[in-house]
């Protein structure tokens, strides 16, 4: 009799560690693929930036032109927002300003809002006539439709910088 106890013993710490352990491997998988889709989002936000910016230095080299352009989006990205931080909120989106404002660090001119939708949420965009686009609407915010955003470029003659439309 004395011997089942202990063998009840030594079954019952093997059962819970077990557990412990498949407790470990899942939650180190689920933390794995949590930080993977967060890369994913970074590297989608990179590419959008990076097709953004290509865009814009081609209409940007030319003397006058539009481009309408369908670019792809981080996942929970509701607006492209278009801000001068150097000036005060205005216009439709003017209630964005404050919370877009906490993730500027100088030089940015794009930023993503929601902010913590993606990894990196604000970027600078050269080449960009900032204070054209942003003379009615600061913020000027551009509507995520599906994960895609619809982003029409202008350079009209004798401008040397080129504006963001929707």
């Amino acid at each position: 009799m004395r011997y089942k106890n202990k063998a009840q013993i030594k079954l019952s710490f093997g059962m819970i560690f077990s557990i412990i352990l498949i407790i470990t491997f899942l939650s180190f998988g689920f933390w794995v693929i949590y930080k993977f889709v967060g890369l994913m989002n970074e590297v989608k936000s990179a590419d959008f930036v990076n097709d953004l910016q290509t865009d814009i230095d081609r209409i940007w080299k030319s003397s006058f032109g539009s481009n309408p352009g369908e670019y792809s989006v981080p996942a929970g990205v509701k607006k492209v927002c278009f801000i001068d931080f150097f000036n005060a909120g205005k216009g439709k989106d003017k209630n964005l300003y404050n919370e877009l404002n906490m993730v500027n660090n100088g030089d940015e001119n794009m930023v993503f809002y929601p902010t913590e939708s993606s990894g990196i949420s604000a970027f600078e965009i050269k080449h960009l006539d900032i204070a054209n686009i942003t003379s009615n609407e600061n913020p000027y915010c551009i509507d995520v439709k599906k994960g895609k955003v619809q982003i029409l470029l202008k350079i009209s003659s004798g401008e040397s910088l080129v504006r963001v439309l929707r």
